[in-house]
């Protein structure tokens, strides 16, 4: 396989891993709150119409509601969905809104300051700020690589060692950013400490389990150091641009024909 071809699998390849990484910041389920599992709320609501639901305290007209769940919630970077039905009467008094159980975080809201997103939260915007911020990374490496090969270019070495680097960077970011999302589960303003139960620690998700959307980020991340290493394998077996445009010759004089042997004859003569 030449150079051109090795760029060309190289870009295919960081466009697939940066798929990944879109995919499970979009989808929720980094954690799973399992069926049947108690969850904890507060309401300042009427909770007269509520079913399969334990009243435990009430404060100000505010109450604390246990609930059994109904069928799976999620929690994730981007979100969280309360584990009950669309149409369930928790939906709107949770809520506020008929139908619709999951919230996804919007960055431009974040930003702006929105009547959901009313300040910065470092537990739960930090994170997702990194993440974009290392997908974005991503998306420059690949649109790099491709116009790298479009160009016929893949074949350098500076080319790849700078992929490495950037895939490093990116990667790096992600990883970090999953690290700070566990590491302020037990925050107040967490969907972890919403729908796991009482979380008092660091990276413990209590009643809830793993997500295939945390498995396909961690499996992204781990692609993408595999590819900043190859990257860096083929940046030391790749010539550089200028041994590629102007190549070593090997220039020796050329005899003329024949001088050979007229120089032979020559000596056979004198002999």
């Amino acid at each position: 396989m030449n150079s051109n071809n090795k760029g060309i699998v190289l870009c295919l390849l960081i466009y697939l891993t940066l798929c990944a990484f879109i995919v499970s910041l979009i989808e929720l389920p980094w954690v799973v709150v399992p069926v049947g599992s108690k969850v904890n709320v507060n309401v300042s609501l009427s909770t007269e119409s509520l079913t399969n639901v334990t009243i435990q305290a009430q404060t100000n007209n505010t109450y604390n509601a246990t609930w059994t769940a109904s069928i799976a919630g999620s929690c994730g970077m981007g979100g969280y969905c309360w584990p009950f039905e669309d149409d369930s009467v928790m939906t709107t008094i949770l809520t506020g809104q008929w139908g619709s159980r999951c919230y996804h975080r919007n960055p431009i809201d974040m930003i702006k300051g929105s009547s959901k997103e009313p300040s910065f939260d470092l537990s739960t915007h930090l994170p997702l700020y990194m993440s974009l911020g290392g997908v974005v990374v991503m998306l420059l490496t690949w649109l790099l690589s491709i116009a790298a090969c479009c160009n016929q270019d893949c074949g350098y070495c500076t080319l790849y060692s700078v992929f490495a680097v950037m895939l490093t960077f990116g990667g790096s970011v992600i990883g970090a950013a999953n690290v700070l999302f566990f590491l302020f589960g037990n925050s107040e303003s967490s969907c972890i400490q919403l729908l796991c139960g009482d979380i008092e620690t660091a990276f413990d998700i209590g009643h809830c389990q793993v997500g295939w959307s945390l498995m396909l980020s961690c499996a992204g991340i781990a692609c993408v150091f595999i590819l900043a290493i190859v990257s860096c394998v083929l940046a030391g077996q790749t010539d550089t641009r200028k041994n590629i445009h102007n190549p070593i010759v090997d220039v020796r004089p050329a005899a003329y024909p024949g001088q050979a042997h007229k120089g032979q004859g020559f000596m056979q003569s004198r002999a």
